[in-house]
């Protein structure tokens, strides 16, 4: 992102001025939260990293969101109903929201902007927004939660125009969506950032900048980025919000801090109100009186395969790998529960886990067929040995090494296997940058659906970190969405997590927690089903 530079004296301004004007019940205040990077954009409809949504969840609004108890409520739209059949959903849009455009906005509409340009918010505005996000040509990593809207497929691989999609404004408040077949994760998807509203007028404007920076940027959230900084991104509270009286804080600080091992004493302090933390962080923190430590069951520890790797290209190898995987000196590190396949127990279908409805998978090793495909695989390769690299994070490398003693005792001098332990941050670089072999990682699923979790490994899947490129897993992921009736669904998920773990793509290994650590007197904050997008809304510190 485009990025101004403002002196330290006005920074510090930035951040004590709202504390001025705070009210007794805590509200008025500016309250401090961290991401790792500076977004490069903040564009609705493209954007991907965790900080950046978390500011885009709380600049924009989208037809539904979560109430002051985490339940799914209309938002932009006033009220929606849904036909007996659960394939068309008619919104009606309110009539007091429209958007907030700043002054450095205005510069990109033109002289007068305040007089010619329409603030309303209407339902073109929902149109646009999501054929921008199924067009092929945007990108967006979202796209495929859009695909059960009829014909949205098409659009996306570019066999029909965005203007056949079935969504249409029947007029400026009424908002009609059809969908190709029931989907229980709906309105979920609806408050994804790529089903954001974008005013095309604008958005033409921009000359195809939009999100670069806040020029190219106008808002119809709670809040809207006032300024941005080599260090943080500040949203200030949105005055011409249609329920501004109901935002209890006067602005939000996402400070720029990749340097995770100080979060947690950030918290304690009080410098930042909420935080992601790491396990230890969380322990560490919850045993000091006012802090609030919430865990989000959304994560698995796993070892992955680069399947783009020469040697990994080769299943029995894979195999041999993944059935001979001693589990049990991490299981006496981490403490954790194991895992019950490659969906964690905290993702869901529609409003329940996922897990309660699924089988689960037998994930226990079997070193006599790990032996076979060894032999197999060496032989296919026309090798006498292979040797791998195993990726793992610093607090992971002893128990890393206690797995490889095992593969050693089991396979002898014919598996020669190296452990290379980096920072997570570098861990998580190059896991997204495919330099790895194999990884031991913890696998967060920030959608929070089945779905989504399956659907990573596909080959058109921009997160595809394993490099999986296989025509009959994309095929059992396409049937997930082609499903008639909920069992049908959650059949074709256990399917496509059954060839995952056969085919040795994904190794499970124990569910994790993603932690939120609160600083003492911070209530009020809305968590996403995964617990990694944070609304600040309702907040405030007391």
């Amino acid at each position: 992102m485009v990025k101004r530079l403002i002196s330290v004296f006005i920074c510090i301004l930035l951040i004590l001025l709202p504390l001025a004007s705070c009210s007794s019940d805590g509200a008025g205040k500016q309250l401090i939260t961290p991401i790792d990077t500076a977004p490069e954009y903040l564009d609705p409809q493209i954007v991907s990293e965790i900080g950046a949504r978390n500011i885009i969840a709380n600049c924009f609004e989208g037809l539904v969101g979560l109430d002051e108890n985490g339940n799914i409520v209309p938002a932009a739209a006033e009220n929606y109903d849904v036909s007996s059949d659960k394939l068309t959903y008619t919104f009606h849009l309110r009539t007091d929201a429209k958007w907030r455009v700043t002054a450095d906005a205005g510069k990109t509409i033109g002289e007068n902007y305040k007089d010619t340009f329409d603030y309303a918010i209407t339902a073109d505005d929902f149109v646009f927004g999501l054929r921008r996000a199924l067009q092929p040509e945007t990108k967006s990593p979202y796209a495929h939660a859009l695909f059960c809207i009829e014909n949205a497929e098409k659009v996306y691989s570019g066999e029909l125009s965005s203007d056949r999609l079935a969504v249409s404004a029947i007029d400026d408040h009424t908002l009609m969506i059809t969908l190709e077949r029931p989907d229980p994760d709906f309105l979920y998807t609806l408050m994804s950032p790529a089903c954001m509203p974008c005013d095309e007028v604008f958005f033409e404007k921009t000359a195809g900048r939009y999100g670069l920076s806040t020029q190219y940027l106008i808002y119809n959230g709670p809040f809207y980025i006032s300024t941005v900084t080599d260090n943080a991104v500040i949203a200030k509270k949105n005055e011409d919000y249609h329920s501004a009286p109901s935002v209890k804080p006067a602005s939000i600080y996402f400070t720029i801090n990749s340097e995770q091992e100080t979060r947690a004493k950030k918290v304690k302090d009080g410098t930042y109100e909420a935080s992601l933390l790491t396990a230890s962080q969380a322990d560490e923190l919850s045993r000091n009186k006012g802090i609030t430590v919430l865990p989000f069951l959304s994560g698995e520890l796993s070892l992955i395969f680069n399947c783009r790797d020469e040697i990994l290209t080769n299943i029995d190898i894979r195999r041999a790998i993944s059935l001979s995987f001693d589990k049990k000196p991490l299981f006496e590190l981490t403490g954790l529960s194991a895992a019950s396949g490659v969906i964690p127990g905290g993702l869901r279908f529609g409003d329940e886990s996922y897990r309660k409805k699924a089988a689960s998978f037998d994930l226990s090793a079997n070193e006599k067929a790990a032996g076979k495909h060894l032999k197999t695989g060496l032989e296919t390769l026309e090798a006498d040995d292979v040797e791998l690299t195993i990726l793992c994070a610093v607090e992971y490398e002893n128990a890393v090494r206690a797995v490889m003693q095992n593969w050693q005792s089991l396979f002898g001098v014919s598996f020669n296997i190296a452990v290379e332990a980096v920072e997570s941050t570098e861990l998580s670089t190059r896991i997204k940058n495919g330099e790895y072999q194999l990884a031991l990682c913890n696998l967060r699923y920030p959608d929070s659906s089945a779905f989504s979790a399956v659907y990573r490994y596909t080959s058109f899947s921009r997160d595809n970190i394993v490099g999986l490129d296989q025509r009959q897993y994309d095929n059992i992921v396409k049937k997930i969405k082609a499903s008639q009736t909920e069992r049908e669904s959650i059949e074709a998920i256990q399917e496509a997590e059954a060839y995952l773990i056969s085919c040795a793509v994904v190794v499970p290994v124990c569910e994790t927690d993603v932690y939120i650590g609160l600083a003492k007197g911070v209530q009020g904050i809305i968590f996403s089903p995964a617990g990694d997008t944070m609304y600040f809304r309702y907040a405030v510190k007391k």
